[in-house]
């Protein structure tokens, strides 16, 4: 392997596959990578245990994993990070246009021919011309009442990460992964509701390494000048559509915004209450 670099030097221009191969030794229990953590994440990826192996080898030298396949505080970051890129690159994507099939490839080609500084330039340039476009032409109208028929359709959404007092979206939320995708949009006689489908939070201690399961545990938003708590039901999330803000695109897409607060549980500890901005097209 090349002399280690910078932090984000040679070893940081992974292939997708090669985070994936980090992201799954991190889901395994520490009996599991004592007793053959390389051969798990092989079978996982559908890869030779050589393949596997060989990446694992590179990461142990430059410090990202420790002799026994534990991640340690720097490869966190560095996995934290390629991960963070990854989606908000998917995302860059998706809302310029690009096909769905061709993202992936369109994601890897940018992570593969571009430095991450300057990619980290791109996505913050576009974020914030989205975010000024967004809130100056945002309204809090339902553009869908009395044009959609009832029933229940799936839409796309995110959860990110916002400063609630200088508006500003700081990357995708831990909160995003509270939720099963897609979510369904209903439409019945008493209106039209965003439901979102609670799932397992799994995290790894940084202490211990153990993994952990989390749930979320509560979500809240503003509505009429008042904060709600939206009840929880058979393991769904439900939320007004009203209480939401909208923009309409010249293309005929919509897509909509909520401030959240939301709480979740790790183990046995309770997380600080923190904000998201709930984003949701159609």
């Amino acid at each position: 392997m090349a002399e280690k670099k910078d932090f984000f030097g040679r070893l940081n221009r992974p292939t997708m596959l090669q985070i994936k191969y980090l992201e799954e030794l991190s889901k395994l229990s520490e009996s599991q990578r004592k007793r053959g953590g390389i051969s798990a994440v092989a079978e996982i990826c559908g890869v030779n245990h050589s393949v596997v192996s060989r990446f694992f080898k590179n990461c142990m030298e430059a410090g990202y994993i420790d002799k026994k396949n534990r991640i340690t505080e720097e490869g966190r970051q560095w996995l934290n990070y390629y991960c963070k890129i990854r989606a908000e690159l998917e995302d860059y994507f998706r809302d310029i246009g690009v096909p769905k099939a061709s993202i992936a490839e369109s994601v890897s080609d940018m992570e593969e021919n571009m430095e991450p500084y300057t990619i980290g330039l791109i996505l913050q340039h576009f974020k914030k011309n989205k975010r000024k476009s967004f809130y100056e032409e945002s309204k809090r109208i339902n553009p869908l009442v009395n044009v959609i028929d009832k029933g229940r359709y799936e839409v796309s959404f995110r959860l990110l990460k916002y400063d609630r007092n200088r508006r500003v979206v700081q990357g995708i939320s831990m909160s995003d992964r509270a939720f099963e995708k897609p979510g369904i949009l209903k439409v019945n006689n008493r209106g039209i509701f965003l439901i979102l489908t609670l799932k397992d939070i799994f995290a790894q201690s940084g202490t211990t390494g153990t993994l952990m399961k989390g749930r979320m545990t509560g979500l809240k938003y503003e509505f009429e000048g008042r904060v709600v708590k939206a009840p929880v039901r058979e393991g769904k999330v439900r939320i007004p559509m009203d209480a939401c803000m909208y923009k309409i695109y010249s293309g005929g897409g919509i897509r909509s915004a909520l401030p959240v607060t939301f709480s979740v549980s790790v183990g046995n500890v309770h997380m600080p209450e923190s904000t998201a901005l709930l984003v949701f097209w159609f």
